[in-house]
Order: C-alpha cells, then sequence, then structure tokens
C-alpha cells in the first residue's frame, strides 16, 4: 500500500532559504522515492506526497528536522496505486494561491508564529459572540459548518480576498 500524506502551514521562512529546503526536499525525496507537489515560499509549506509507508515516514521526519519549530500535522490516507509519478518541489509566491500575494498570511520577515486560538479560547470567544466568517468553497461549507458562521459564498477559495 502507499501512504499519502497532505499537510499546509503558513509561518515565515527566510528567502534566503528557501533554494537549499528546495534542495533538500528533491534529494532526499527521491532518496526515499517520494513522489507529490510541494510548494514552499516565505509564507510557508503546502505538500500532497506519497511513498511507501517507512519511506514517507522517514520523509516527515527531515521535515521536522528543517522546520523544527513549526508543528507540521499531516492528514494521512492510503492508496492502492501511485497518485503521482514524480516528486516536484517549487518555490512559490503562494502556497494557497489567493491571486494575490501582497495579502500575507504570515507575520512579515519575523519568525513569530501567527496567532492561533487555543480550544478554550475559541470557546470562549464564541461565547462573546466573535463572528466567524468561514472563507470554505459552497461545496465544503454544504458538508458542514460551525454554528452561526457567516459563509461567504465562494465557489473557490482564491474569491475571498
Amino acid at each position: 500500500m502507499i501512504k499519502v500524506t497532505t499537510f499546509y502551514k503558513f509561518f515565515f521562512i527566510p528567502e534566503t532559504r528557501l533554494e537549499n529546503i528546495q534542495s533538500l526536499l528533491k534529494k532526499e525525496g527521491h532518496h526515499l522515492n517520494i513522489r507529490g507537489l510541494i510548494l514552499i515560499g516565505t509564507e510557508g509549506i503546502n505538500a500532497t506526497v506519497s511513498g511507501l509507508s517507512d519511506k514517507l515516514e522517514q520523509y516527515k521526519t527531515i521535515m521536522q528536522t528543517l522546520f523544527p519549530q513549526e508543528e507540521l500535522f499531516y492528514k494521512d490516507s492510503l492508496s492502492e496505486t501511485w497518485n503521482f509519478k514524480r516528486l516536484s518541489v517549487k518555490i512559490k509566491p503562494e502556497i494557497v494561491s489567493v491571486g494575490k500575494p501582497e495579502i500575507l498570511l504570515h507575520k512579515q520577515d519575523t519568525p513569530q508564529k501567527n496567532d492561533t486560538l487555543s480550544p478554550e479560547k475559541w470557546d470562549r470567544e464564541i461565547e462573546n459572540k466573535s463572528q466567524v466568517l468561514d472563507v470554505r468553497n459552497n461545496y465544503e461549507t454544504a458538508l458542514g459548518k460551525f454554528q452561526e458562521a457567516q459563509e461567504l459564498d465562494l465557489d473557490q477559495f482564491n474569491e475571498f480576498p
């Protein structure tokens, strides 16, 4: 069985590190027979990759070594066939395309983490009647949403800006 994993994370990566990261991910990926697509940029990383289970776990360890301050969350699934022919690691201005690279989804030029809400803080915000905007597309919001979240009627995420 082939294991497929997907993940993304917004965090600052200095532009001066991108080519080195790209080179290392390609080299190690080829060595482990990892296939898929990895996008890296100053705003973070976005990837869908596949490989034999033990090899993919080794690749995840390499990712964590590259980004020790970041907690990467992987969504794994199994496939009976290879979903990708080869590994491609690309440097891009956006890791999740919104069509406007000037909109920064990370804190610019700083290694500090973005502000996130713990589950407890999230609950407090909801209790305080904070407005929740659901920026997922119509297909995704039809499958489920947070109670009282405002849907934005988007066909594609890149309509959000």
